[in-house]
């Protein structure tokens, strides 16, 4: 009786170690597990998104003259588009929109009275991540950027001669 119990117990242990097995040796957990990935959706991760801003600037005196929104998001490395309107009528209000590092607006626009008239009064600086050309009371200028990977806070600015209370932030997300 004792060998058969042996005998017994060997025979289950056999059995346990073998059975759920498959053809290929994978067990059944493992199939479903493979099924689940091929069911996934797969990520691309070269895919960039693309991100269009409209930018007003409204204010017909130096005391009135702003940018409507004063405030952007969009997300670390996507393509940007900025459309710049501006709105006004007097022929003082020449505005442009420069995206810059934060904290730096005091230093690039010092250099971009340096550059000139020439240069749209836009300085050739690191500091500087991308600007739109000047445009004159009831033009559009347009640009397209490569948001910074770095995440965090920039500013945008008038570079234009007297601008520098037009301002705004740009977050990067």
């Amino acid at each position: 009786m004792k060998r058969f119990l042996i005998f017994f117990a060997f025979s289950l242990v056999f059995v346990a170690c073998n059975s759920g097995g498959t053809e290929t040796g994978s067990s059944p957990a493992t199939e479903t597990e493979d099924e689940q990935k091929e069911e996934r959706p797969v990520k691309e991760e070269n895919i960039q998104e693309e991100v269009t801003l409209r930018v007003s600037t409204l204010g017909e005196t130096m005391t009135e003259m702003k940018y409507e929104p004063n405030r952007l998001e969009v997300p670390a490395g996507a393509e940007v588009t900025i459309i710049l309107e501006n709105k006004a009528s007097s022929e003082a209000m020449i505005h442009n929109w420069v995206l810059i590092e934060a904290g730096q607006q005091g230093e690039v626009t010092q250099m971009a009275l340096d550059a000139g008239a020439d240069k749209d009064y836009i300085p050739d600086t690191p500091k500087i991540v991308a600007a739109t050309g000047l445009a004159d009371p009831g033009e559009t200028e347009e640009m397209t950027f490569i948001a910074p990977e770095r995440k965090g806070t920039y500013q945008f600015i008038c570079t234009y001669p007297g601008h520098t209370s037009m301002k705004g932030v740009f977050l990067v997300k």
